[in-house]
This record gives structure tokens, C-alpha cells and sequence, in this order.
């Protein structure tokens, strides 16, 4: 019971901090519907797990990969948002926009390759199961899919909310707009942060 309310927990905090993930899937949920951004939590929701599992049965060797290919990762995730926010610019007219965009298992690859899932899941595994600890996996892996699963459903049915308030192709057009330049800037702000990071190791190195 103990690993179940420890993961729901965690899986909680780290899913409810707004970031690119939550922003795609209210939007998905303003602009097509509830049902439409299911697919989109259960992709960050499974890609949580998933990382969670891997890091619970092969902690030596996940914190090999994260180490040695963190920067490949955070680059492929970049690429992606400033292509989805290009991409939401381009078609700012809300008939136009793809639906399927948002699906499982394009938000599956981004959650993966967010360096903040992968350093924050892995850190909680090595800190709180590592060193011989009896896990209930059972219980560790339900409690990390309801409490992500959970938190992505509470942004698509706040985007359904909104998508209801909202009226007009302006009202759309506006909020397209709007996402597209919110994961634009992020994009280049996790780039610029990226390439003064590799510097700053350059340099030390």
C-alpha cells in the first residue's frame, strides 16, 4: 500500500506542472473535444510508466543511458515541439488542424524524450527503491499510471471547459496562435539552454 500511495503521489506532482505535454493536450481538448485528448493523456501516462518500470528493474542500466545520451534526447524533444508549434502557426485557421496530431503516440515519444520525466522518474526510483528494498511493483506501477493518467485527464477536461467558453474562429484562431508561440519560444529556450550547458562542460573539459 505503501509503494501504491508513494507513486500516486509522485506521478501527481510531476504530471500537474504545467509544461508543453499539458499545453498540447488542452489544446487537442479545446479544439476537438474531451474524448479526443484521451489518447493524449494515456500516451504521457504510459510513457511515465514505462520509464518508472525501467527504471525500478534496470536502475544501473538506465542511469547509463540517461548520462550518456541525455543531450540526443533533450535535442529530439526540442525539434519536435518547435515542428508541432511551427506546425499550429501554419494551420492557425482551426478547421485546418490535424486532430490526430495530438495522439497517443506522438505525446508517448515527446513524454519519453522529456529530460524532465526521464532525470525526475529515475532519481525517485534510485532514491526510494535502490539498495535491496522490496518493491510491490503491482502497486508501484498502478500507483504511477492512475496519478499521471489522472492529472492529464484534469487538462482535457479543462480544455472541454474552455472549448465551451470560447466561441468563434477568432476566439480558435487566437488560442492556435498563442500555443504555437508558447512551444516555439520554449523550444528555443530549452535549445539556448542546451548549448550554454554543453559550452559551460566544453569549457570545464
Amino acid at each position: 500500500m505503501r509503494d501504491f500511495q508513494q507513486s500516486l503521489l509522485f506521478s501527481m506532482v510531476l504530471s500537474i506542472s504545467f509544461g508543453p505535454i499539458a499545453l498540447i493536450i488542452l489544446r487537442q481538448s479545446i479544439l476537438h473535444g474531451r474524448f479526443s485528448a484521451v489518447p493524449s493523456a494515456l500516451g504521457a501516462a504510459v510513457a511515465d510508466v514505462l520509464y518508472a518500470v525501467i527504471a525500478l528493474l534496470g536502475a544501473a542500466l538506465v542511469s547509463v543511458f540517461v548520462l550518456q545520451y541525455r543531450n540526443l534526447l533533450v535535442f529530439a524533444s526540442i525539434v519536435y515541439l518547435f515542428y508541432l508549434g511551427v506546425k499550429i502557426l501554419k494551420y492557425a485557421d482551426p478547421d485546418m488542424s490535424v486532430s490526430q496530431q495530438a495522439g497517443f503516440i506522438s505525446v508517448f515519444a515527446l513524454t519519453m524524450t522529456n529530460p524532465l520525466t526521464i532525470v525526475a522518474i529515475t532519481s525517485y526510483v534510485f532514491a526510494n527503491h535502490s539498495g535491496g528494498v522490496a518493491v510491490n511493483i503491482p502497486a508501484f506501477i498502478s500507483g504511477f499510471f492512475i496519478g499521471s493518467f489522472v492529472c492529464q485527464m484534469v487538462y482535457a477536461l479543462s480544455g472541454d471547459a474552455v472549448g465551451r467558453m470560447l466561441s468563434g474562429r477568432v476566439s480558435f484562431r487566437i488560442l492556435n496562435w498563442m500555443s504555437g508561440f508558447y512551444l516555439i519560444t520554449f523550444s528555443m529556450w530549452k535549445l539556448g539552454y542546451l548549448i550554454k550547458a554543453e559550452g559551460l562542460l566544453l569549457g570545464v573539459g
